[in-house]
């Protein structure tokens, strides 16, 4: 089973192209390299800050989103979202990234690389939340109040 991991890339496409290949065949390509259940379940284990998430949580959240998540659908989606922001110079790049010792490296870091993310998040929240609230209440204050909802 896969599903979508979202792609940290910035700034490690390889230069070069080995070969020609058709767009289509990169994006599938693209999409077999990067959605990896077995990384989503790491990804999903490790929770906030790193810390570690009960098995049983993990698997309890998967089985949600695969029963109500049609994966196929999914799938050509992020497909037709390559296909439209991509060149097909920049998705064979991304193929041959993605398929890369470096690639399946990142790959494989990716859910450290988030975890770590997060634990700097929540520090930064924790040792300035009372700033956090006043830029926040500050915010709320400057918005228009929410129109009432009408009956149809």
């Amino acid at each position: 089973m896969k599903a979508f991991l979202p792609l940290a890339l910035a700034g490690l496409i390889l230069a070069g192209c080995s070969t020609t290949r058709p767009a289509a065949e990169s994006v599938d390509i693209i999409i077999a390299e990067t959605h990896d259940m077995d990384q989503v379940r790491e990804m999903m284990g490790l929770g906030m800050g790193g810390a570690e998430v009960p098995e049983a949580f993990t698997e309890a959240l998967i089985e949600f989103m695969t029963t109500h998540v049609d994966i196929d659908s999914l799938m050509t989606e992020v497909g037709k979202f390559y296909m439209e922001e991509y060149s097909s110079e920049e998705l064979q790049l991304l193929a041959d990234f993605h398929s890369s010792d470096v690639g399946r490296k990142t790959r494989e870091l990716a859910p450290k690389m988030a975890a770590i993310s997060v634990g700097v998040f929540q520090r930064v929240m924790v040792d300035h939340r009372e700033e956090f609230m006043q830029v926040m209440q500050k915010a709320m204050g400057n918005m228009a109040p929410p129109r009432p909802r009408t009956q149809q």
